[in-house]
């Protein structure tokens, strides 16, 4: 075992109060560094909904670290200390945090969340570049995570953690964003996206054609079987925008809509969609004017999305299809993902955690969702 990166906690924290809706919130950050609040789809959450993992630079050319934040006590701690990490992921039962280190190997680290030490679980040489999004198994007994794994392939790879053993069980020339994730419910199934676009002549970063097909969403058993579409977008007037997640424990699958009425016209992402894999019927549980990155409670009835044009985030019912303005995050909406607000529910369902430049830093932000918010939302 590794000591840990480091050896004490510290606050930043700042008290924010919302100009026009009057919500407060928690600024948990403040330092004047780089940050990558790094909030994917997938939990990376302790099952307690206390702490938060999250990430962060100490300067734009230093390597990305990982971070953890008390939402209680507002007490931040740095985690690691490699050259560079990617791809986290709590444990299921919120004992340790799996990581990727990628050196001269792919290396899957797991970190204790109690003492704070490290320990290298095993390595493999099946992919490398490895992309953001891990995912842990409900039982904590596997991670997935993607990479390149040829020239012009990538893959989804699963670590099984009992036999320490690394297996590819899906791969592509789409697979270079997969951002694979468990489901939230007792099985093995993975969600996962395919980006239909094109590579730089030099076959270095992939760019995405302009065109009505843009992102394919897709359901895997973690054993590589069982392949089944979500069938959503793939049309000259619908496209899915590429934000999805598990609608909480209830086997569907939640993504934002760009549409069109015909193939002349500009895309709008007007909908929120609810869709089973494998099925044809579709719900849509949130109407525009812009959503993006969307997530959905663990008991699947609410759901909290950011708005592109304004970076506001939104919150619904998923029974109701009622909605109301949360906040106004005051993010630019720039080129980095950091810039973006990809709020994330905390597993209780009743605060969210969020990212915004409004500083001119990117900082990570906590806020609760009133009672009364979602007594109207429910009528």
């Amino acid at each position: 075992m590794e000591a840990p990166a480091a050896r004490t906690w510290h606050r930043e924290y700042i008290h924010r109060v919302d100009y026009d809706t009057r919500v407060p919130s928690i600024q948990l950050t403040s330092a004047p560094m780089i940050h990558q609040t790094l909030l994917p789809a997938d939990a990376m959450f302790t099952p307690d909904s206390r702490r938060v993992v999250y990430s962060r630079r100490q300067a734009p050319d230093m390597p990305r670290e990982l971070w953890l934040a008390d939402l209680l006590s507002y007490d931040l701690r740095r985690l690691t200390d490699e050259p560079d990490v990617r791809a986290p992921a709590v444990a299921p039962d919120g004992t340790c945090l799996y990581y990727i280190s990628e050196t001269d190997e792919v290396r899957l680290r797991r970190l204790d969340l109690q003492t704070f030490e490290r320990e290298t679980v095993m390595a493999t040489d099946l992919i490398c570049e490895v992309s953001e999004g891990g995912s842990m198994r409900h039982d904590s007994g596997a991670y997935v995570v993607g990479g390149r794994s040829g020239p012009q392939t990538w893959a989804l790879v699963r670590f099984d953690l009992a036999r320490r053993e690394a297996e590819i069980i899906h791969e592509s020339d789409a697979l270079y964003d997969p951002r694979p994730q468990y489901s939230p419910g007792m099985c093995g199934d993975i969600l996962f996206q395919e980006n239909h676009g094109r590579l730089l002549d030099d076959g270095s970063y992939p760019v995405l054609i302009p065109t009505g097909y843009g992102t394919d969403l897709h359901v895997i058993c973690d054993d590589g079987s069982s392949l089944r579409d979500v069938n959503l977008g793939r049309s000259d007037v619908e496209m899915v925008r590429g934000h999805h997640c598990w609608a909480g424990d209830s086997g569907r699958v939640l993504t934002s809509l760009l549409r069109r009425d015909t193939p002349d016209r500009a895309f709008a992402a007007d909908q929120l969609v609810a869709a089973m894999p494998g099925g044809q019927s579709r719900d849509v549980v949130g109407r525009g004017p812009a959503f993006a990155q969307a997530a959905v409670t663990l008991d699947g009835q609410w759901w909290v999305a950011e708005e592109s044009n304004t970076a506001d985030l939104f919150v619904g019912s998923v029974n109701t299809r009622r909605q109301t303005l949360l906040l106004h995050t005051g993010a630019s909406y720039g080129s980095p993902d950091y810039t973006q607000p990809r709020p994330m529910f905390t597993p209780g369902g009743r605060s969210v955690v969020y990212g915004s430049d409004a500083t001119g830093i990117p900082q990570l932000y906590v806020t609760q969702i009133a009672d009364e918010v979602l007594f109207k939302l429910m009528r």
